[in-house]
Order: C-alpha cells, then sequence, then structure tokens
C-alpha cells in the first residue's frame, strides 16, 4: 500500500541519516525505543544495546545535574535544547548538541532526540577566541615597541607592521567565524526542518554545509595561526633585538609579510630569491629593520609616476664568507647630488610630505654597527636603485644593540 511504501521509505531516511536520531519513552525513565546506525556510532554502542535502556544504565551523563535541566524543561514545555557532556561505550566523552521534543506517536507519548557531537566545533571556537586574544595581545606588544621606535627614531617599521597585522588577520579570522556561524545556522535549520519529517534533501543539505563550513574553518584558522606566529617572531626580534641562529629566508618572507598590505596598496610587485640554505648566527630583529627600512623607502620614493613598479630580493654566498643581499627596484633612480649623502640623517626628497630622511640612516648604522657589515647603493636616475649590503655569518661579539 501507499502508506506501507511511506512508512518504509521514512525508516529508510530514519535509519540513513548522519545526524544521530532516537527516539525515547518519557514514561519509562527516558528508555531508548528506537535509535538510528548515527547515534549507534556516536555513544559508541549497537543499536541493539541501545534499546530499552535509560541513560543512568548506560552512565551516558557527564552530569547528572545537566540531565534533570533537560527533562525538566522537555516536561515543562514539551521541547528543549541543550549542550551537555555525554560519555561513549567505549569511555570517551564528548559534548553532545541535544534538540529535544515530546509528541504523541502512534498514540503513544514518545520524545525525540536530535544528537550531534560539537567537541570539534567549540574546540574551532575556542581557537578563534584564542587566537582573537593573541592577536589583542600582540598589538598591545607591538604598540609598547612602537612607542620605543618613535623615541630611538625607528617609526616606520613598526607602524607597517601593525597596520599589516590588522589586515592580513582579520580575513582569515572574519571568514573563520563565519564558517562556524553557518555551520551553527545550518544545523538549527535542519532542527526546525526535520520537526515536520525527514527528507533525503535536506540530510544531503545538512551534509554539504557541514563539509564545507568545517573545511573552510580549518584552512582560515591554519592561515590565522601561520600570519600569528610569523608576526610573533618579528615583533619579538624588532622588541628584544637578541642574537640568535636563524634562516635569512625566513626573516626575509616574515619581513615581506608585515609590509603586505604596504606593498599591494602601491601596486608593486616583490620577488624573493633568497636560498634556503644561509644561516646565520646574529641578529634578526636588526636585520629585519633593515630590510623594513629599504623596502619602505623603495616604495615610498622610487616609484612616482611610475605604472611598472618592481622590487627584487636577493642573496647569495660570497668567497669571502661573508653573505650578500641585494634589494633592487626599477624605479626613478637616486639624483646624483644625494647619492653621496644618502646615508646621512634627514637626507629626503619628501621632507613635509611623510618622509623623515631616517630610514637609511638607521639602516646604515644597524648594518655597520650591529651587525658588523657594509652597505653601498648604486643608482642612475631613471634606471632604478640596488642597494648592496655584505654581512658576516656571525656578527661580531661586541656589536651589541643599542
Amino acid at each position: 500500500s501507499v502508506l506501507r511504501a511511506r512508512e518504509q521509505e521514512l525508516q529508510a531516511i530514519f535509519d540513513a541519516s548522519p545526524v544521530g536520531i532516537a527516539v525515547l519513552d518519557p514514561q519509562a525513565d527516558y528508555a531508548f525505543v528506537k535509535a538510528n546506525q548515527a547515534v549507534g556510532q556516536l555513544l559508541a554502542y549497537p543499536v541493539r544495546h541501545l534499546l530499552g535502556k535509560t541513560g543512568r544504565d548506560l552512565g551516558l551523563w557527564e552530569d547528572a545535574d545537566a540531565r534533570a535541566r533537560l527533562y525538566m524543561a522537555l516536561e515543562r514545555d514539551g521541547l528543549a535544547e541543550a549542550e551537555a557532556w555525554l560519555r561513549r561505550g567505549d569511555g570517551r566523552a564528548f559534548l553532545a548538541a541535544l534538540s529535544t521534543r515530546t509528541l504523541p506517536i502512534a498514540g503513544q507519548l514518545r520524545t525525540v532526540w536530535v544528537i550531534s557531537d560539537i567537541t570539534e566545533l567549540r574546540r574551532i571556537e575556542g581557537e578563534l577566541r584564542e587566537l582573537n586574544a593573541g592577536l589583542s595581545s600582540t598589538v598591545q606588544r607591538l604598540q609598547l615597541t612602537l612607542d620605543e621606535l618613535v623615541r630611538a627614531e625607528k617609526l616606520a617599521s613598526l607602524g607597517s607592521m601593525v597596520a599589516g597585522i590588522a589586515h592580513e588577520l582579520n580575513t582569515p579570522l572574519g571568514n573563520g567565524v563565519m564558517a562556524v556561524s553557518s555551520l551553527r545556522g545550518a544545523i538549527a535549520t535542519f532542527r526546525n526542518q526535520s520537526e515536520q519529517g525527514l527528507r533525503r534533501s535536506m540530510l544531503n543539505q545538512l551534509l554539504e554545509a557541514m563539509t564545507t563550513g568545517t573545511d573552510i574553518a580549518a584552512r582560515n584558522l591554519a592561515r590565522a595561526a601561520e600570519l600569528v606566529t610569523s608576526f610573533k617572531q618579528v615583533a619579538a626580534d624588532q622588541a628584544s633585538s637578541q642574537r640568535r641562529s636563524f634562516a635569512l629566508h625566513e626573516v626575509t618572507n616574515e619581513i615581506v609579510l608585515t609590509l603586505r598590505p604596504l606593498i599591494r596598496r602601491s601596486e608593486v610587485s616583490i620577488e624573493v630569491q633568497v636560498p634556503e640554505d644561509l644561516w646565520f648566527d646574529s641578529y634578526p630583529g636588526p636585520l629585519g629593520q633593515v630590510l623594513t627600512n629599504l623596502l619602505s623607502n623603495a616604495v615610498t620614493h622610487a616609484f612616482e609616476g611610475r605604472s611598472e613598479r618592481r622590487i627584487r630580493i636577493e642573496a647569495e654566498a660570497l668567497a669571502s664568507g661573508r653573505v650578500g643581499i641585494r634589494v633592487a627596484d626599477n624605479g626613478c633612480g637616486i639624483a646624483e647630488d644625494l647619492l653621496l649623502r644618502i646615508f646621512d640623517p634627514f637626507v629626503t626628497t619628501r621632507m613635509g610630505r611623510g618622509g623623515t630622511g631616517l630610514g637609511l640612516h638607521i639602516a646604515h648604522n644597524l648594518v655597520v654597527q650591529v651587525l658588523g657589515g657594509s652597505i653601498s647603493v648604486a643608482s642612475q636616475p631613471g634606471e632604478g636603485c640596488c642597494f648592496t649590503i655584505e654581512l658576516p655569518r656571525k656578527a661580531p661579539v661586541a656589536a651589541l644593540p643599542a
């Protein structure tokens, strides 16, 4: 008959649902009357083992008060939702989202459970909160460091770093929050719709939403974590100027990352060719400051009136045992009368228009006095500019940062 076929179809949907659904008897202390395979997998019990047993019999509830509150609300209102820690048959605990409703089925009162494991979802939300807290803490530390750099006439690099953090972390964190919110919305929609009866299309929609949402959240959390790690390392290096062993390509990539908003806004393309095997026992903070000043200087001064804007950073091991680093651009070059004074303080073509003339002076002092190296510049008007730095792999012991 049509009715029988309909019952078989609903039973097939009930059994195949990826969301846990169970029917309980409220007059028998909420013993399980029926459960699908998803419930069995979630609770780590064969479905036949659940039937006729209560949550108390199974030791299902971690918190007896949570059970009491849920069923009290259910008996009062006929429906209730809660989050509670449950224990599986194998002893593992998980955080469950429970949506319950008592209604007459075939002439008898029955309570329908819709249950899902939200442990991972809440973990992701917790990581997002931790990332936000870590971001706030990092920005606070950067602001303190920024104040110190103002007094030491090193304002530009930290300003770019703070801008980089605010801009770069906003996108993955925002995407992660939206993905988690979409997941919660999809689950809520499914719960509401399932009260009117289950359809295969509803289950497919829920599966698709959950797959897409978790994938987006995971990818963006990984991206945010990578950015936070880079920003924290740059901030720690520039704040403390402590000596340590480091790879040149890591420091270079971290600096380029922090300056990405400035570079992108100025429509400059940047190419980095630094071998991964160039290691230093030196001061990554001052070296990062030098690279920051050179890149910021190029973006600010080199490309006025130019449509094609390129900067190239490259490095190589030299025969002398030192390392050569070149930062070159295809900009307008440096006038001859400025070239001989380029590392002097307050030499700038933009005085009064955002230029202090201190960036290259600071870079020169750090290279020579702290890193134990040398820096030079070659340029022709209209043909770009190239700064060449030569550094020992091991900084002089006496070269202590100020």
